[in-house]
């Protein structure tokens, strides 16, 4: 099996804006990684973050993430992110 490449910049502020209404033409919000060397999580504008999976396994722990969340969310007198979305990435 084959490890995909790490994403870039560029790709992932190409498929960001795919997904955007104004389409790949459009110039989209700041997209930028949350820290140095770390190139699988991005702030997309000032409070977005879009979370990649490097790899099936990671992708199948964040899935569990989010349902956990949704699980433990009306159980907690806290404020708990929400997911909008999820999906497998391949270049």
């Amino acid at each position: 099996m084959t490890q995909a490449p790490t994403p870039t910049a560029d790709t992932v502020r190409q498929l960001v804006r795919s997904l955007l209404k104004e389409g790949p033409e459009g110039d989209g919000p700041d997209v930028r990684p949350v820290r140095e060397g770390h190139a699988y999580t991005w702030w997309v504008g000032t409070r977005q973050v879009l979370r990649l999976a490097p790899d099936r396994a990671a992708s199948t722990r964040r899935r569990r993430e989010l349902r956990l969340r949704a699980l433990v969310r009306p159980h907690v007198p806290v404020a708990v992110p929400v997911s909008v979305a999820h999906a497998d990435w391949a270049p």
